[in-house]
């Protein structure tokens, strides 16, 4: 008998060895998802819900200690919803963060929810900075990013006369703000400012007024759908090759919704462009092009949200749990080698390091941009420090 429990001991030990061990289950994290598919800033929601699902497809392939579960919801360009939705998505879906928004607005109104909650959550877009807080984070640029190195450049190579034309609302008052104080500095001079409602058809007056101050350069921060309506304005007033047009707030899908002609000579500052040459742009194109079921186009505000996935997953790592408090201690100085090139969040201030480009809308490279000056790694200066 005992010979023959000894055999069957043996050959249990060899099977077990034939045997694949049975993988630990991972414990799964709820990440929100806020983008505009909808209203004014739609053009803009298909990029960032796609590079969310490629930085999300790529974690979950991976040995990582998490499986991440993404809850879409639709802010609608508003406010009002977007407060809504971040109830709904802390409250009935008990998410563990939030990323996502994209106009001031409504990244202002779901900073109230979230505060409040203390639920941490991540910014993919143009950020006026003031917002110092422990659950906040911002990969989208602040003023000085936008300004800080451009308007010197713009000054050096097209004059020192500016007009200023923005949406009336948080971002571009903000902005401009700063800006007419790095104009000042750099000898600059201010000839027309003006701010427009949104959903406006017809930009004549205001094009008229820029043309009667002839500026040297103009700075158009007109948001969403409108600031496309109001190039295609400004180019059939002849205007484009009399007045150099620069903005930090056009991008590929605003180059897109433009013809050639209109989106060619249009130059812009931003932490992204799909011309980057990187190895980790092109591991980036390829999967959001796998997320997105087609070669379409991306932007900034895509790449911020592939971005931010990113960060988050990495001080999941980091700290080994999804509890809130460690993963908020990860997560200050965390950096990743983004398709720009590397970016890291500041832990005094919890807002990004960023990459920085002017670039320029060719009817060659249309609806991409050609890159012609790369001012590297630009630290944020938001105003504020954490407490």
């Amino acid at each position: 008998m005992k010979k023959i429990l000894g055999i069957l001991l043996v050959i249990g030990i060899l099977f077990s060895a034939y045997v694949p061990a049975i993988a630990a289950e991972k414990e799964e994290v709820k990440i929100g998802l806020l983008i505009p598919l909808t209203q004014l800033a739609s053009i803009f929601g298909d990029s960032m819900l796609n590079g969310a699902k490629a930085a999300i497809e790529e974690y979950n392939s991976s040995d990582g200690k998490f499986t991440i579960k993404y809850y879409v919801e639709d802010t609608a360009t508003n406010p009002e919803i977007g407060t809504q939705k971040a109830v709904k998505l802390i409250d009935q879906v008990k998410v563990d963060a939030i990323i996502g928004t994209l106009f001031t607005s409504v990244r202002q109104a779901v900073f109230n929810v979230t505060k409040k909650k203390k639920m941490i959550y991540i910014n993919p877009t143009y950020d006026p900075g003031g917002i110092c807080d422990r659950y906040y984070f911002s990969t989208g640029a602040v003023i000085n990013q936008q300004f800080g190195e451009y308007i010197p450049w713009i000054i050096k190579k097209f004059g020192k006369n500016f007009y200023l034309i923005g949406s009336d609302y948080a971002w571009p008052r903000e902005s401009f703000a700063l800006a007419k104080k790095i104009i000042a500095a750099e000898g600059g001079k201010i000839v027309g400012e003006e701010y427009v409602g949104f959903g406006i058809p017809d930009f004549s007056d205001v094009i008229r007024k820029i043309a009667a101050a002839k500026p040297n350069a103009l700075i158009p921060l007109v948001a969403g759908t409108d600031g496309v309506t109001f190039m295609k304005q400004f180019v059939d007033f002849g205007l484009k090759e009399k007045i150099a047009v620069h903005s930090s707030g056009f991008t590929e899908l605003s180059a897109a919704g433009m013809d050639s002609k209109t989106a060619a000579g249009i130059y812009s500052f931003a932490d992204y462009y799909m011309s980057v040459d990187t190895p980790e742009n092109k591991k980036f194109l390829a999967n959001y092009r796998k997320a997105a079921g087609k070669d379409d186009l991306v932007d900034l505000f895509g790449v911020n949200m592939y971005n931010n996935i990113h960060l988050y997953t990495r001080a999941l790592e980091k700290a080994g749990t999804k509890e809130k408090e460690a993963v908020v201690e990860a997560l200050k100085g965390m950096d990743f080698k983004s398709p720009a090139g590397e970016i890291f969040l500041d832990p005094k201030n919890h807002y990004a390091h960023l990459r920085s480009f002017i670039g320029v809308c060719t009817e060659k490279t249309w609806p991409m941009f050609e890159i012609i000056e790369d001012f590297g790694i630009i630290p944020p200066d938001p105003g504020c420090t954490n407490p």
